[in-house]
């Protein structure tokens, strides 16, 4: 939701033309492609992290265990339920990642704002 906010917000500074307030057209630049790249990419990774969870773990644990005694119906069916674990696992190391790249950005970004604000 978040960064649906930081996104909206940006799209409202470029459109109502603020974006050229900043008189480094690099700079401008940039800020588009990381709010119109890097914050959209991360809204899908998080939407598709989400549906994995429901649709593939979540179904896995209602057909697959008792929720009540919590206890897993087959001891076999653990291999599925490792193998979509993995496969959650990835997609959050993914979004980690993309996570921390984005910090970069955002720290370069800052700080190239901050040098043309003061000059």
């Amino acid at each position: 939701m978040h960064n649906k906010i930081v996104v909206i917000s940006f799209n409202s500074i470029k459109s109502s033309g603020k974006i050229r307030l900043i008189n480094d057209l690099s700079l401008q630049r940039k800020l588009s492609d990381f709010y119109d790249g890097a914050a959209i990419e991360c809204e899908n990774k998080n939407q598709i992290q989400a549906d994995f969870f429901m649709q593939e773990l979540v179904t896995w644990m209602t057909v697959n265990t008792d929720l009540y005694e919590t206890a897993i119906n087959k001891e076999a069916d653990m291999i599925v339920l490792r193998n979509k674990l993995t496969v959650y696992t990835s997609l959050v190391v993914q979004k980690i990642k993309h996570y921390e790249e984005m910090v970069e950005d955002i720290t370069q970004l800052k700080a190239q704002l901050e040098a043309t604000v003061n000059q």
